[in-house]
């Protein structure tokens, strides 16, 4: 596999896969929870995605429903699709192991990929690799809290940084869109956390193209003002039924009278 010129070395590879599945590989052991009901949180919408997207019903849509959020929190939607993949298959225990240990697997190698990009040598992409699996913010994330959204974050950002980087030097709508992709998967599992995305691709990218490759700044902004206008798009969709969660009156579930209401009318 190519990226950016620079083989990945099946030598130095495996070892980045071994070393992340050395950070991870306690989760085979035994499934780790928070003192919270978090990694629970992350398995209900897991399942509700199994139970009514992946069989073909759509998920109660209405006023009532987190403010017209099927989910139980106003986020969770993209890694829900994902991680529901692997709870469906191969059952709610061993799925969130794989699961868990395929996200350490794709940090650790989005991590290798970035710094061979950027001119680093195999070995120091190997140490890089192991830096990031291995850093506390990802241990702390996954081991003590369990938010298994925002490791999808981690996970990918790796990824988004190396596609926006080749998107600007190469003026490739193709790698732009990878980008654009990687942050509507961060947004729509956790808008909060998908700003420490934005904040580590964007300026990653000036330092990479402006200042180290000397390409002009202006295609930098403008790049940035793409990525950064889907980025708020995106966001509208989760902030909105935040805020009209806000509005929402309790009442007696006899009283109440759910009203279908689609996923775009609650955006208008």
């Amino acid at each position: 596999v190519e990226i950016g010129g620079k083989p990945f070395h099946s030598l130095a590879f495996l070892a980045v896969v071994g070393l992340s599945l050395m950070a991870g590989g306690y989760w085979f052991v035994g499934l780790c929870y928070s003192r919270g009901y978090d990694y629970f949180l992350w398995l209900y919408n897991a399942w509700l995605v199994g139970e009514t997207a992946w069989r073909g019903s759509w998920p109660n849509w209405s006023a009532y429903s987190a403010a017209g959020h099927p989910f139980f929190k106003t986020a969770g939607v993209a890694d829900a699709f994902i991680f529901s993949l692997f709870t469906q298959s191969a059952g709610f225990e061993l799925g969130t192991q794989i699961y868990t240990c395929l996200l350490y697997v794709t940090a650790g190698a989005g991590m290798y990929a970035l710094v061979c990009h950027l001119g680093g040598a195999r070995t120091g992409a190997v140490v890089a690799a192991a830096a990031y699996v291995f850093s506390w913010f990802m241990t702390f994330t996954v081991y003590y809290q369990t938010y298994l959204n925002n490791f999808l974050t981690y996970a990918i950002m790796p990824w988004a940084a190396l596609f926006f980087i080749k998107a600007i030097a190469e003026q490739s709508r193709r790698y732009l869109f990878a980008a654009a992709g990687m942050l509507f998967l961060s947004v729509t599992s956790n808008a909060q956390v998908s700003i420490k995305l934005i904040l580590f691709v964007v300026p990653l990218a000036f330092v990479e193209t402006v200042i180290c490759r000397s390409l002009s700044w202006r295609r930098w902004f403008a790049y940035s003002a793409v990525l950064g206008a889907m980025a708020l798009s995106w966001a509208v969709f989760l902030i909105v039924p935040a805020l009209e969660l806000r509005k929402e009156v309790f009442l007696l579930g006899g009283l109440r009278s759910v009203q279908f209401i689609k996923p775009w009318e609650v955006l208008v």
